[in-house]
């Protein structure tokens, strides 16, 4: 049983068996038994949900650190010297978030796939939040309405239920958690996997 199920005394979660599904770092691509599979954030960027015109080299950078730091800090390796004055007030956000809510980290950053609809993606953290499991994604921009349909297509490969947060940190040290409760979100994500397949099947299919 792990730490956090232990201390809340509920059954543990367990992590499905993606041994199957490898990513590509470089080229930021996932592939499932050597067959390409859409990422999330792919799909909803091909059907429009996701407008990146705005989005900055210096943003992506940071939402990349902040993630790691929140990461490294939950498998219990963070080392906070290291944390750069730009990044430690998302972290301490992140922290207060933590402390104020109890949620306990069961998985951090897995790479997950769904086999019968055939996409994949990184998840940010899955744990106990209020009692209840719970899928949490940082993030350190705006929470856009698309997030839903994120994490719904996420929470979906897992074989049991999980509640659905964004959680915007600031640079200040606040955070605002968002609970995404619309039970249509997964339906909306597959209508856009859809419209995404036959989109890129009219230019060779996905890569």
């Amino acid at each position: 049983m792990s730490e956090a199920a232990a201390k809340l005394d509920l059954v543990p979660l367990e992590a499905p068996n993606f041994d199957d599904l490898r990513f590509d770092e470089a080229a930021h691509r996932y592939y499932l038994n050597g067959k390409p599979l859409p990422g999330v954030t792919t799909v909803l960027k091909t059907v429009g949900f996701v407008d990146d015109r705005f989005y900055t080299e210096e943003g992506r950078i940071r939402g990349q650190a902040v993630h790691l730091a929140a990461h490294y800090n939950d498998i219990g390796v963070l080392d906070r010297a290291s944390l750069h004055p730009i990044i430690a007030g998302y972290f301490a956000a992140y922290e207060r978030f933590l402390k104020e809510t109890g949620f306990q980290v069961v998985f951090s950053e897995n790479k997950v796939c769904h086999r019968d609809f055939r996409y994949a993606g990184t998840n940010d953290k899955i744990g106990y939040l209020f009692g209840r499991p719970a899928l949490v994604d940082i993030k350190t921009g705006d929470v856009s309405f698309w997030a839903a349909y994120q994490l719904a297509a996420y929470a979906a490969c897992y074989p049991y239920p999980l509640a659905r947060y964004g959680l915007r940190l600031f640079p200040e040290g606040r955070y605002k958690l968002i609970p995404f409760e619309n039970k249509n979100d997964f339906s909306i994500f597959l209508a856009a996997l859809t419209t995404a397949n036959v989109k890129t099947q009219q230019q060779g299919g996905w890569q």
